[in-house]
């Protein structure tokens, strides 16, 4: 598959290690710029670090959030097409599967909310207040709490 409309190059086929959704550690290096970018790094790992991208741009230009709704909302598309062409062939509703896609873009979230909270107070866009422990902490186990979903879909779809 060969997707130039979503900004990639990307070409996969459906062999491994391509078929399988990638597990959660490498969907949250793709957050922080460690995976996502390389030739060979798995689609959904370029399609999530795309997402992540797309989260930092709404928090930074509010007022790009109608475009940058609608590049996200591609991109969980994406995913899912993806997911239902390669690794389930069919679609992710006859499975009884909740979104891939929307699951990323949900870790996505938490991820940069729990990322900004942990900053020092004078390197965070708002609020200019610093977080408590008890924020950091509620924060980091949101993503705990989306990383442990994602990996339950991932070995529920893999597992097919």
């Amino acid at each position: 598959m060969t997707s130039t409309a979503l900004g990639t190059n990307s070409t996969t086929t459906p062999s491994a290690p391509y078929a399988l959704l990638p597990p959660a550690a490498d969907v949250i290096e793709s957050f922080q710029g460690a995976a996502g970018y390389h030739r060979g790094d798995h689609l959904i790992c370029q399609w999530a670090s795309q997402t992540m991208t797309l989260h930092r741009q709404a928090v930074i230009t509010p007022d790009r959030l109608p475009a940058i709704t609608v590049r996200r909302a591609e991109l969980v598309r994406a995913i899912d097409d993806w997911t239902e062409l390669h690794v389930l062939d069919g679609p992710l509703a006859a499975a009884g599967l909740r979104s891939p896609g929307e699951s990323i873009d949900a870790l996505a979230a938490a991820y940069l909310r729990a990322e900004h909270l942990s900053l020092p107070a004078d390197h965070r866009i708002a609020p200019a207040t610093p977080a408590t422990d008890a924020e950091k902490r509620s924060a980091w186990a949101e993503v705990d709490a989306a990383a442990v979903s994602w990996a339950e879909l991932v070995r529920t779809v893999n597992g097919r």
